[in-house]
């Protein structure tokens, strides 16, 4: 019952809801990617698939990390005692932990992988772990929600706590100028829970009839 993000690579469709460990499927067979970590945001780049929005803080920093699984494998998550260049990674987004989950893979966009935050940009450029660099777009604006990220003609759109933001590849622009009112309402609706009223006998009644766990109902009788 939980929101689903899938990315296509490596000819499976790859998918991740934050609740389930993730699975890649080619329609036909599914597969559970049993050493990937359980996060809510998915993305692919390299020939690697990767995964963010882990739950956790402290030493293990997984709410500022972006990991990256193993090249041309999205089942293999095991960093080994000796790395090579297509071994799986682990990038820390501004440190192992400064408090600020990563939100937004936002996909490649002119040859670089853009990761957004709430308040910062990212872009996260080469080609193995050789030469994989990541660096800072703006200090400013970030990206609120993965879903709202849309490349047009050549330059990449999606939802910042300004509003809608476009990026050419040099410059980020708010162009939402024209319909501020509009926009101002969904950025004050992101973050909020999700509701469903229960009016009749029928509704407390739906779900499984378990005691707890998904569907379940607050009351059977």
């Amino acid at each position: 019952t939980a929101t689903m993000e899938c990315v296509q690579s490596l000819g499976q469709l790859w998918c991740t809801d934050g609740t389930d460990q993730p699975f890649s499927t080619n329609v036909k067979i599914t597969q559970t990617v049993t050493q990937a970590p359980i996060g809510l945001h998915i993305g692919t780049f390299r020939n690697r698939i990767l995964i963010s929005g882990v739950p956790g803080t402290g030493g293990n920093g997984s709410a500022s990390q972006v990991f990256l699984s193993g090249e041309l494998n999205g089942l293999d998550y095991t960093i080994p005692a000796v790395q090579l260049t297509t071994s799986p990674a682990i990038i820390s987004v501004n440190g192992i932990n400064d408090g600020l989950i990563v939100n937004c893979l936002m996909g490649e966009f002119q040859n670089q992988f853009l990761i957004g935050r709430n308040y910062d940009l990212w872009r996260l450029s080469g080609y193995d772990l050789s030469d994989f660099a990541l660096r800072k777009i703006s200090s400013q604006v970030g990206c609120l929600e993965p879903r709202s990220v849309e490349e047009v003609t050549n330059v990449l759109y999606w939802l910042s706590y300004r509003g809608i933001e476009g990026f050419s590849g040099t410059q980020i622009n708010r162009v939402s100028y024209p319909i501020d009112p509009l926009i101002a309402t969904v950025i004050a609706s992101v973050g909020s829970v999700r509701t469903q009223p229960l009016t009749t006998q029928a509704d407390w009644q739906s779900g499984n009839l378990t005691v707890s766990g998904p569907g379940a109902p607050i009351s059977a009788t």
